[in-house]
């Protein structure tokens, strides 16, 4: 099984993760049990996704580690921080920062392998990881300017916008994962 292939079976499981993911948030409100084991399997399933994809190529490899990294960074803000003060917020900052990260190398490798196969999902993937980067940005810069009086307005406002934008990119996000598993098992026959 070549590189190529390798990345479209790891996209494919980070696909079914996240599809996997979304379900269980919304089971959670109806149904709390089946929505935590949906979200329980989501992240088993992209954490084996982001796996296969680190065997592909060395970039993976670092959205791999960097999504170990966010696990570790989570875990100390719930159990030790308990999610309140300072520490808590600037962990949830990181948390921000390192999930940019690993969509900007998860994009920008899986459009490096796309390159001549399928140009669109690849500009998709750059279009995908620099809003992604810039939704990030806005929204740290909100949450620091919503301590500020009357200006918390506006920052509250700007940042529903990010959300929404952030809302819109993911559903993107989800058909460029689908699109570029497609693409790549295709690209060299399906022999997984």
């Amino acid at each position: 099984m070549g590189f190529r292939q390798i990345a479209g079976k790891g996209l494919y499981f980070l696909f079914i993760g996240q599809i996997l993911g979304v379900a269980g948030t919304l089971f959670l409100l109806m149904l709390p049990t089946l929505g935590l084991l949906g979200m329980l399997a989501g992240t088993v399933c992209s954490i084996y996704g982001l796996y296969t994809l680190s065997k592909a190529d060395a970039d993976y490899q670092n959205a791999f580690l960097l999504t170990l990294a966010n696990f570790a960074v989570s875990l100390f803000s719930v159990v030790i921080l308990n999610s309140e003060g300072i520490l808590a917020f600037l962990c949830s900052v990181v948390s921000m920062l390192i999930n940019a990260a690993v969509i900007y190398f998860i994009c920008s490798t899986t459009g490096r392998l796309l390159r001549g196969i399928d140009d669109s999902v690849e500009r998709r993937g750059g279009l995908i990881w620099r809003v992604v980067w810039l939704c990030t940005i806005v929204e740290i810069a909100c949450v620091l300017l919503s301590y500020i009086p009357i200006i918390n307005i506006a920052a509250m406002a700007v940042q529903m916008i990010a959300t929404l934008i952030q809302l819109i990119i993911n559903v993107l996000y989800l058909m460029f994962l689908w699109q570029g598993q497609k693409a790549l098992r295709q690209s060299g026959g399906n022999d997984w």
